[in-house]
């Protein structure tokens, strides 16, 4: 879990980065931007384990080519799938 000044953050690398605009959290690929954006919506118990969940997520799930969308909880809400997979 980073950490900045004694705070935990959420670092944005591309895997957090593409899972916060699947997800449509997100409207920029602007890497600072998503990051405030999620420091936002991420409540700080949370980010705890948020940022390794993401990272995971969309490195294993929700990758960039071929994502696994059936068995995924998130379909729902991902725009990608809306678009993508319907």
């Amino acid at each position: 879990m980073p950490i900045l000044y004694g705070k935990h953050y959420i670092a944005v690398d591309t895997h957090v980065q593409r899972v916060a605009m699947r997800l449509g959290r997100v409207k920029t690929t602007a890497a600072d931007q998503t990051s405030k954006k999620l420091e936002k919506l991420i409540s700080e118990k949370q980010k705890i384990i948020a940022h390794r969940v993401i990272i995971y997520f969309g490195r294993y799930r929700c990758t960039a080519k071929n994502p696994n969308c059936g068995p995924c909880r998130l379909k729902e809400i991902c725009l990608w799938y809306r678009k993508n997979k319907n």
